[in-house]
């Protein structure tokens, strides 16, 4: 241990036969290499006994660890365990509608005045009961000084006296802003909206907007008449065999090598066989 501390990274120590190394606290000799000493990770051993039973996220660091703590907690001054934090002590709450402040294990809760209510949602103190002494549209009561206001749920906006919560009808509103460019045709609904599609096309797993439906992938087609269904965006179309020509109406292969005309009342169509298999000619 007399020279160059005995090849030890830390601490070399001796007896008569034989020297060893030790490492300060948060390391121990490498196993490769009993000169080295290696950091210990706290963090893969077991809560309580690796590191504290109050560490709610444990961080392994170089030589130690510090702790990742829950909402309502702290890290304690040595940095290896979490306390509670006494959010009323602090004045971590709303003093002037939380009337009394009870602090526990995480969390804090309010105790109201006569004719008050609690709300547990916002821990503040509101005045009456819903729908008697405040409106059973408001979504989340707010106590001001001699009355109360509302925030209100997504897809609702508070009312002109800010008393209630009334619907927002997107509909109303700018396609591409107020509800999805790719909604068809908007209906409103109560705190949002859905959408009614055009044929070809079906509503998205979220409700608010249309995509195309693949109609060959999913064989809406007449599978036997239409040759090689080709999809597009809100339809699709057949390309049909040669000698055969494309029904553009029911979107199917009709004919063979033979030259035919459909007469109708006001109408003329005339398919002229063709190596090309989609022309379709029409006659009005």
């Amino acid at each position: 241990c007399g020279v160059d501390n005995g090849g030890c990274h830390y601490h070399c120590s001796e007896n008569r036969r034989d020297e060893w190394c030790s490492c300060r606290e948060g390391f121990q000799v490498s196993p490769d290499d009993w000169t080295r000493c290696i950091d210990i990770d706290e963090c893969h051993g077991v809560r309580g006994i690796s590191y504290t039973q109050d560490c709610h996220t444990c961080i392994n660091q170089k030589g130690g660890y510090t702790c990742d703590c829950d909402e309502g907690y702290e890290l304690h001054a040595d940095g290896k365990s979490c306390i509670d934090t006494d959010e009323c002590e602090r004045g971590q709450h709303d003093v002037v509608n939380c009337h009394t402040c009870v602090n526990f294990i995480g969390g804090y809760t309010c105790l109201c005045n006569d004719s008050y209510l609690l709300n547990t949602k916002t821990r503040t103190c509101c005045l009456g009961r819903k729908g008697y002494k405040y409106n059973n549209d408001c979504h989340n009561c707010i106590n001001t000084k001699g009355s109360y206001t509302c925030s209100c749920r997504a897809g609702y906006e508070p009312s002109s006296d800010g008393k209630s919560c009334n619907d927002i009808d997107e509909c109303h509103g700018v396609r591409g802003i107020n509800y999805t460019q790719d909604c068809h045709t908007c209906i409103n609904q109560k705190g949002g909206y859905t959408c009614d599609c055009d044929e070809g096309y079906e509503l998205q797993a979220d409700g608010k907007s249309c995509i195309d439906t693949d109609e060959c992938e999913r064989g809406q087609y007449d599978v036997v008449n239409c040759h090689t269904c080709v999809n597009s965006i809100g339809g699709y179309t057949c390309l049909c065999n040669d000698s055969y020509l494309l029904n553009t109406k029911t979107r199917t292969c009709v004919g063979q090598s033979i030259q035919f005309a459909i007469y109708s009342l006001h109408n003329v169509q005339i398919y002229v066989p063709s190596m090309k298999s989609s022309r379709a000619v029409h006659l009005e």
